[in-house]
């Protein structure tokens, strides 16, 4: 049998298509990657907003005047619900960070909950008591590992489009 006599035109739709497929599987692993790191961005954003909506309730709640913050708490109750979601879908991405995403939405919900029953009390109440959570400072304590979590995959995408812009800089730069 000569290698010279074989028919290679008929081999070059199966090498295409082996070309195809790799270049198939480098995008769908490029795209997962893009929208896990735009679901963490959401995640991180939600936080944020978490935050400043429950540092508002905590001051509101340690002031002397007896403001009705039942807005702010529905306020919470929306951004909790949003934050929630969020963490279902980057969860069903990183199927392997299931544990930080229970533990994010645990988290929610369970300040949530706390600032239900301090808003019931009354400031005095909340004074005296030596046990009165507060909020903002237990909440950032709780969320710090899970949070961490969330920005590694936020910073490897961030990374990963740097690269490919310093390669494109470059290989354009070199074909001038």
């Amino acid at each position: 049998m000569n290698i010279g006599s074989w028919d290679w035109g008929g081999l070059a739709p199966f090498f295409t298509g082996l070309i195809a497929l790799f270049i198939y599987l480098q995008w769908r692993s490029q795209k997962c990657s893009e929208i896990m790191s735009n679901e963490a961005k959401k995640i991180l954003i939600l936080l944020e907003e978490y935050r400043d909506t429950l540092s508002h309730l905590d001051s509101n709640m340690m002031n002397p005047s007896e403001n009705d913050n039942t807005a702010k708490l529905e306020e919470l109750k929306l951004v909790t619900r949003r934050l929630c979601r969020s963490t279902i879908s980057f969860g069903g991405l990183a199927s392997n960070e299931r544990t930080v995403v229970t533990q994010i939405k645990d988290i929610a919900a369970k300040y949530y909950n706390k600032a239900k029953e301090l808003d019931k009390k009354s400031f005095v109440e909340i004074r005296e008591n030596p046990n009165s959570p507060i909020l903002l400072s237990e909440f950032n304590n709780k969320i710090k590992k899970p949070e961490a979590i969330v920005i590694n995959y936020f910073k490897y995408q961030c990374f990963r489009l740097l690269l490919k812009r310093l390669v494109r800089t470059i290989t354009t730069n070199s074909e001038k």
